[in-house]
């Protein structure tokens, strides 16, 4: 599970379809990374079965920033969580019900981290 992933996501609501990615690192429980505007990601995951993980993140926007549902939350400050296949990092598409609105994302990883 530890490694380096990729995400690409994108929101469902309005009439414009934007989009984003975002680079994390996930090892030992903890998830961190950034997105292309420079917002921050800050999570925890664990397995809770054979066969699932379950994930929270915490979702930090710049004042400046645009999400890909059109809508910023307030306070700047997104939480998503939810349990998802431990093989998530198929490339296989799942949505997130966020207080912004949906969002899907595909996650991909990169690499394993080194011992």
């Amino acid at each position: 599970m530890n490694g380096i992933y990729h995400i690409l996501y994108h929101g469902k609501n309005g009439p414009f379809l934007q989009q984003g990615f975002a680079l994390f690192i996930m090892t030992d429980g903890v998830i961190a990374g950034a997105d292309a505007g420079n917002n921050k990601i800050e999570g925890s995951y664990r397995e809770i079965n054979n066969d699932n993980v379950e994930i929270k993140i915490v979702y930090a926007f710049h004042p400046q920033s645009q999400s890909v549902t059109g809508v910023l939350p307030k306070g700047g400050i997104m939480t998503v969580s939810g349990n998802l296949p431990k093989d998530f990092a198929s490339g296989k598409s799942f949505t997130f019900h966020t207080e912004i609105g949906e969002i899907l994302a595909q996650f991909t990883k990169l690499r394993d981290l080194p011992p």
